[in-house]
């Protein structure tokens, strides 16, 4: 095989031109990509802002506070299983919607926790929840 030739497929008759060939590309067919490249980038951005207004206007933000008790959605739901673990109380808010969580003894969970696995159980103190 040469080396200044790409690899050639049987049937493919888009022969590959030798290396050291010069190609003279017009000014304006560059000039056209140039601008067609532009105009699809700007096109681009404004859908994105368009569906990120959009999205903005959908979704609510998570308002749960520090010390609120919060039941966690059960992600891998098997047959007879509660569909929510008991209640956690929100240690600490973090970026991103998420939250540091603690159980009724007091250790926390190993993971983040995002908002929208949160429903907030009306129980104001551990006490309350002893009582259940």
């Amino acid at each position: 095989m040469d080396s200044t030739h790409s690899p050639y497929l049987l049937g493919d008759h888009n022969f590959t031109l030798p290396m050291d060939v010069e190609l003279h590309i017009p000014v304006e067919c560059l000039k056209l990509v140039q601008s067609v490249r532009m105009e699809t980038a700007i096109g681009t951005n404004e859908r994105a802002l368009k569906d990120k207004t959009a999205r903005g206007q959908l979704v609510k933000p998570y308002k749960l506070r520090e010390a609120y008790w919060e039941l966690v959605r059960h992600e891998n739901l098997q047959k007879f299983e509660a569909k929510w673990f008991a209640p956690h109380q929100v240690v600490q808010k973090l970026l991103l919607g998420t939250y540091r969580l603690q159980d009724l003894s007091g250790s926390e969970l190993a993971a983040l926790v995002h908002g929208n696995q949160l429903i907030h159980a009306n129980i104001r103190t551990g006490d309350g929840l002893q009582e259940l």
